[in-house]
């Protein structure tokens, strides 16, 4: 199973919306909020399976999805490029509590600021 094949069968996705999914959807959080909440759900869920399916995982713990130029490379899709959008998705689930950043977690636990 590869990364596109889960991002196209996640509720709300399909080839159609693809492009829209990997554009700069940004703009939509004020122009358009419904349509921004829809991308961002669809994001969080693909890549939460593509995580627990294994498909993401570089590291031992398969429940830590890193956030780095690596991950942007492994859900690009052509023609689409990679997904110009997926630094808002991280910080809005960040924001939400639906995810949390090792970074910080990791500063309490150890008492620094």
């Amino acid at each position: 199973m590869t990364f596109q094949d889960i991002l196209e069968t996640r509720p709300n996705a399909s080839k159609a919306r693809l492009p829209a999914l990997y554009a700069d959807f940004r703009p939509l959080k004020h122009n358009n909020p419904e349509g921004y909440e829809a991308n961002v759900q669809v994001w969080q869920s693909a890549l939460s399976s593509a995580v627990k399916d294994g498909v993401l995982s570089n590291n031992d713990n398969n429940l830590v999805l890193d956030v780095t130029s690596q991950l942007l490379s492994d859900v690009s899709l052509p023609p689409w490029g990679r997904p110009l959008g997926l630094g808002s998705v991280v910080v809005d689930l960040i924001c939400k509590g639906e995810v949390n950043d090792r970074r910080k977690q990791c500063q309490v636990e150890s008492g620094s600021r």
